[in-house]
């Protein structure tokens, strides 16, 4: 995945990996229209940018995506905190990609349907 970052003549750390990877990985025209980064993550290959936060999406700190739930918002800390629950596996569908908010996504919806929290 390139080269570690170096320092610069000004003792600056450049970003050349995240930026390598970012640019060969981008999640396409919809994620560049919502400003979000992938980052590389040590067992998923990579994630979105941890607390990412606008209209369209929202992200918790380890990069998922947020979750509605009768319950209220579900993130990774909730969910594993409230025993886990229902798990969505999968790609572009799974996530919501194109899906107008958190709450319209596949997973809300199932959480709705089961009256579930997670």
């Amino acid at each position: 995945m390139g080269s570690p970052a170096k320092a610069d003549t000004t003792g600056k750390t450049d970003n050349t990996d995240h930026e390598d990877f970012n640019t060969q990985h981008r999640g396409g025209v919809f994620f560049e229209q919502l400003g979000i980064d992938l980052f590389p993550h040590a067992h998923l290959g990579f994630a979105l940018a941890p607390g990412h936060r606008s209209e369209t999406l929202n992200t918790d700190e380890e990069g998922f995506r947020l979750s509605a739930s009768p319950h209220g918002p579900v993130d990774s800390v909730s969910w594993v905190a409230d025993g886990g629950g229902g798990l969505l596996l999968g790609s572009s569908v799974a996530f919501g990609l194109g899906a107008t908010s958190d709450s319209t996504t596949l997973a809300s919806h199932l959480a709705a349907l089961t009256g579930s929290g997670g």
